[in-house]
């Protein structure tokens, strides 16, 4: 927007995109005008006549666009208007015909030698383009004359028509098809413009969703968005539950036997290992990306590891929660019966956990922790080794010095996962949480 009000212009990237907006604003009434402002870059730009029709309708966020646009008419000497929406000269030249030919004359129109003869004076002496209703004007004051052109355009004329000079006219042969292309394009249908979303089946594959999003660059797309039947769980198309039964194929399959439970088993976990009242164990420290974990391996009268108690970060929070859960999971697999012996099935948990990576990692070389499962995987396997009697870094029950660790963003150790991006940075600040990753607050 211009200081003085007078000319709104946007920029975009896409010559094919900012056309297309110039559809959609002639579809408004609006006459607008595209030039290349840059090596890789196109303007559009309202002014004059189509500026005060753009301005009865576009409402900005800005307040000072809307002052801008509200002072484009102070100081005006002259009328605005478009020299595109003005009408094509050869009307200009049968206009002047009618007027050498007819008996009334030109001043009497706008009864005597005011400014606005004097300009129409000018424009049919000089068959410059004139707008709609200074033609219509004269073409119905000079009724006592004809003219062909004259009374062949007005028949057809009507407001909001553009009239442009043609380049050139080819004749030849070419054949014409109906064609219909798949998928989702970018085009302007009618004035409006269609968003590139593609509505696609269930069995939809890969391969298929690929050459979907190629179609979409190859066709000059900002973006595009894939929506799969079933994907979600709502979502804007849905075929009806009716369409879905008729079209579902009939799979029969073979129903396989129910194995037998066992009396003992119940859905209250009955099922599992007694805990004695009482067990012994080690209770280790670590570092991780969520905080400082205090991690309790307990074992029983075997010297098999029976259960494994993790904690970190408040009670309440995010990292708190994830690492009760994984401590029950792993005691629950521990505990149940099985001709796998409890140390066996913890390598199988250990080798599951380590290397998980998370947004962040603390450490360096053999202290580098990824994420909150890996770290519980590493203090697993101290325990494991130190039980073997390996060298494992310290043997429990022996003080040792505690491995160092560089605590990156330590103002954070304490913070919860963010709800939004996923990444432990939420923090409690004066009393509001908030995320130094993506700004997420709950305030």
């Amino acid at each position: 927007m211009t200081l003085n009000g007078r000319m709104f212009g946007i920029g975009l990237a896409s010559r094919e995109l900012i056309r297309q907006l110039q559809i959609l604003l002639l579809n408004f009434g609006v006459f607008s005008r595209i030039h290349r402002s840059a090596e890789r870059a196109w303007a559009l730009t309202v002014a004059g006549e189509a500026l005060d029709i753009l301005a009865t309708f576009l409402e900005f966020e800005e307040v000072w666009k809307t002052e801008r646009i509200g002072r484009r008419n102070e100081g005006r000497l002259l009328k605005p208007s478009n020299y595109a929406t003005l009408m094509p000269r050869p009307l200009t030249d049968a206009l002047q015909s009618l007027r050498k030919e007819s008996g009334k004359s030109l001043r009497g129109l706008y009864g005597g030698s005011t400014s606005e003869y004097y300009t129409t004076k000018t424009n049919l002496n000089r068959k410059d383009r004139m707008d709609r209703a200074m033609t219509a004007r004269l073409h119905g004051y000079f009724d006592d004359a004809t003219s062909a052109y004259a009374s062949r355009f007005f028949e057809h004329d009507q407001p909001g028509c553009l009239y442009v000079e043609v380049e050139a006219i080819e004749r030849g042969f070419a054949e014409v098809f109906d064609l219909t292309v798949p998928g989702s394009h970018s085009f302007i249908a009618n004035g409006l413009c269609n968003h590139n979303t593609s509505n696609v089946p269930n069995h939809y594959t890969v391969e298929q969703t690929a050459k979907l999003y190629e179609m979409m660059y190859d066709l000059g797309c900002k973006g595009g968005t894939i929506y799969r039947d079933g994907s979600r769980d709502e979502q804007v198309l849905n075929l009806k539950e009716e369409d879905k039964a008729e079209k579902k194929p009939e799979i029969k399959a073979e129903v396989a036997p129910t194995p037998e439970v066992s009396p003992n088993y119940t859905n209250r976990g009955d099922h599992k290992r007694a805990r004695p009242r009482s067990l012994k164990g080690a209770t280790y420290f670590v570092n991780t990306p969520v905080g400082k974990a205090y991690v309790t391996v307990n074992r029983n009268g075997g010297d098999q590891p029976f259960e494994v108690f993790a904690n970190v970060g408040k009670v309440g929070s995010e990292g708190a929660a994830m690492s009760e859960a994984i401590g029950r999971l792993i005691s629950l697999v521990l505990r149940l019966p099985s001709h796998i012996s409890p140390s066996e099935r913890l390598e199988m948990v250990i080798s599951q956990l380590e290397g998980i990576g998370g947004s962040r990692s603390i450490g360096f070389g053999a202290n580098r922790v990824t994420s909150l499962p890996d770290a519980l995987a590493q203090v697993l396997r101290e325990d494991l080794a130190a039980h073997r009697d390996e060298d494992a870094g310290y043997l429990l029950g022996e003080a040792q010095p505690e491995p160092k660790q560089l605590e990156l963003l330590a103002s954070t150790m304490n913070a919860d996962l963010c709800p939004e991006c996923g990444h432990s940075t939420f923090v409690r600040i004066e009393g509001c949480k908030k995320c130094y990753s993506c700004g997420h607050s709950e305030c």
